[in-house]
C-alpha cells in the first residue's frame, strides 16, 4: 500500500505493513550479495522499506505513526533479516531509534518529523562523546564507531557524558543532532554484516540545544509514577529491553533464512562418502535439521513470550517485575546464542555445500557470528548478571531499565 510522506498523512495498518515487508523479501534476497559488496543498503531498498510503512511502526501517532508494539516491529524485522541480515540489522536499529526520539522533548520531535514523518534517525548509545554546558545549550564533541544506517538519516542521537563545571563527567545523556553537523566516514570492513555497521561518526564542538538532550532529568520524569500513567503503552517500555532485543531479532531472522535455504540446498547435495546418495537421507543430517528448527523456534518463542507479557502489564501502566526484566535480558542473549547454534549446526550438516561463496548460507553464517560479537550479546557476563539478580545478590540494575 502507498504511505503518504507528509505530516498528517494516512497512517498504515500493522497488518498491511507486515504484508508489505514480506512482499519485499524476494527483492531484498536477490540484492543481498550486491548489498554486502557495496557495504551499504541501496537507496532503492531503503525507499522500499520506507514505502512499506515499516518506519512508521515506532513513530508517535501525532506524526501519522502507528505506535505499534515492539513485538510487531520485531516480527517485521525477522522477515527482512531472513532475506538479508544487513538490511534487517539496519532496519531494526532505525526502528528503535524512532522509538527513542519519541521520548525526547516534543520540540525536538517536531524538528525531526514535523515536515516529513519518514525522516530517519540513526543512533549510537555508547557514551563516546562529551557534552560541555554553555549557557542554554551544550557543545558536543566525540567519535562513535559502527553507527548503523547513518548514511540514510537526516538526524542522529549520540551517547555522551555531560561534564560538570569542573569538567568531570556528571551523567550519561543522548544528544540529538543533524547529520549535516557531523562528519561520517567508512569504518573497518568486517567479515559479516558488511552493509550494516560501516560508518564512523565524528562531532567537533557541535551546538546542542537543551531540548535535544535526553538525560537524567528526562529519565527521572519518564520513570515517575504520575508520568508513567500519562504515557502511551509504547513509551513505557524499558530502554534496555528494546535496544538489546533489537540486536538479537535480526540474527534470529537470519537463522530462519538460513534454515529455509538449507532445506533447499540439502535436497540436492550428495553425501561426502557415498556416490549417488543424498545428504538429506543421512540420519545425522535429519537430526541436525530438526535440532536447528527447535533452536530457532525456541529463540522466537522466548521473545514473543517476554514481549507479550511486558505489553500486557504496560498497557495498564503496571510496574514490570524485576524478575521479568531480568528474564527478558536472559532470553535476549540466549536468543542470540540459539541463532549461533542453529547456523553452526546447519553449516556442519551441509558442509562445503553451505560454505560455497555462491550460497547465501555462508553469508548468513558470517552475519550471525558478527552480530553475536556485539557487546549486548556478551553471553557469560549477561547470564552472570541475571543469575546474581535471581539469587538476590548485587547486580547492575541499569541493564534492566
Amino acid at each position: 500500500m502507498a504511505i503518504e510522506s507528509q505530516s498528517g498523512g494516512i497512517a498504515p495498518v500493522v497488518t498491511d505493513v507486515l504484508d508489505n515487508v514480506r512482499a519485499l523479501q524476494p527483492e531484498l534476497s536477490a540484492a543481498a550479495a550486491d548489498t554486502e559488496n557495496g557495504r551499504r543498503i541501496a537507496d532503492a531498498a531503503m525507499d522500499s522499506l520506507i514505502g512499506s510503512g515499516l518506519f512508521r511502526m515506532m513513530l508517535p501517532s501525532r506524526f501519522a505513526g502507528l505506535e505499534s508494539t515492539p513485538l510487531e516491529l520485531f516480527t517485521a524485522i525477522r522477515a527482512i533479516s531472513s532475506a538479508c541480515a544487513s538490511t534487517g540489522w539496519v532496519a531494526s536499529t532505525l526502528g528503535v531509534s524512532a522509538w527513542q526520539v519519541g521520548l525526547f522533548d516534543e520540540q525536538a520531535q517536531d524538528e525531526v518529523w514535523g515536515n516529513d514523518p519518514d525522516t530517519l534517525v540513526a543512533s549510537a548509545y555508547q557514551p563516546a562523546g562529551r557534552l560541555r554546558p554553555e549557557g542554554d545549550h551544550y557543545r558536543l564533541s566525540g567519535s562513535w564507531r559502527y553507527v548503523s544506517g547513518s548514511e540514510h538519516c537526516a538526524w542522529l542521537f549520540m551517547g555522551a557524558l555531560v561534564l560538570d563545571a569542573a569538567g568531570n563527567p556528571a551523567e550519561h545523556a543522548l544528544a540529538l543532532v543533524r547529520s549535516s553537523d557531523v562528519s561520517m566516514s567508512f569504518g573497518p570492513d568486517c567479515v559479516g554484516l558488511r552493509a550494516a555497521a560501516n560508518t564512523d561518526v565524528t562531532a567537533n564542538d557541535v551546538v546542542v540545544p537543551a531540548h535535544r538532550l535526553y538525560g537524567a532529568k528526562q529519565r527521572a520524569l519518564r520513570e515517575s509514577r504520575k508520568h508513567q500513567r500519562a504515557l502511551r503503552p509504547l513509551y513505557r517500555y524499558p530502554v534496555s529491553a528494546l535496544y538489546t532485543t533489537s540486536l538479537t531479532v535480526p540474527l534470529i531472522g537470519a537463522a530462519e533464512g538460513a534454515y529455509a535455504c538449507a532445506l533447499d540446498l540439502l535436497a540436492g547435495a550428495p553425501t561426502k562418502r557415498q556416490a549417488g546418495a543424498r545428504a538429506l537421507d543421512k540420519e545425522s543430517v535429519q537430526g541436525a535439521i530438526a535440532l536447528a528448527a527447535y533452536e530457532i523456534d525456541s529463540a522466537v518463542l522466548q521473545v514473543e513470550r517476554d514481549f507479550t507479557e511486558i505489553h500486557a502489564l504496560l498497557a495498564v501502566a503496571k510496574d514490570l517485575p524485576p524478575a521479568l526484566q531480568a528474564r527478558t535480558r536472559r532470553d535476549q542473549v540466549l536468543g542470540t546464542r540459539l541463532a549461533v547454534n542453529a547456523i553452526d549446526r546447519l553449516v556442519q550438516a551441509g558442509g562445503r555445500t553451505c560454505l560455497s561463496l555462491d550460497s547465501p548460507i555462508q553469508r548468513f553464517w558470517r552475519d550471525i557470528h558478527t552480530g553475536a560479537s556485539h557487546r549486548v550479546n556478551e553471553f557469560e557476563d549477561t547470564l552472570a548478571m541475571v543469575g546474581r539478580a535471581s539469587l538476590g545478590l548485587s547486580s547492575d540494575e541499569t541493564m534492566f531499565v
